[in-house]
């Protein structure tokens, strides 16, 4: 939940509000077709790296991964390779930062 306490500023529970009111595994809200796999990247470094398992009551990464899911190409792609890079490192949900000790 966004909501909790590790959404601590007001700016980036403001963010979460946003995304949970504008989310579409579709669409990128901002610029419909445009940059999709991109968004979806973004979508999922913000929800992992701030501990979010849903925005409202959706799974945001069950929703983007069967979208990825459906819209692979035969050949294992999502059209160039900039879009195929997206998709995979939204499917990989990418490990949170490594802690130094610093």
């Amino acid at each position: 939940d966004w909501s909790s306490d590790v959404c601590s500023s007001d700016l980036v529970r403001a963010g979460f509000l946003w995304l949970e009111q504008n989310f579409s595994v579709r669409r990128n809200p901002r610029n419909h077709r445009e940059w999709e796999l991109y968004y979806l990247y973004g979508l999922e470094r913000a929800c992992e790296l701030n501990q979010v398992a849903l925005l409202g009551d959706r799974d945001w990464y069950f929703e983007g991964a069967l979208r990825l899911c459906y819209s692979q190409r035969p050949e294992g792609n999502w059209g160039n390779w900039v879009d195929t890079s997206f998709g995979l490192l939204f499917l990989k949900k990418a490990a949170l930062p490594a802690v130094t000790g610093r």
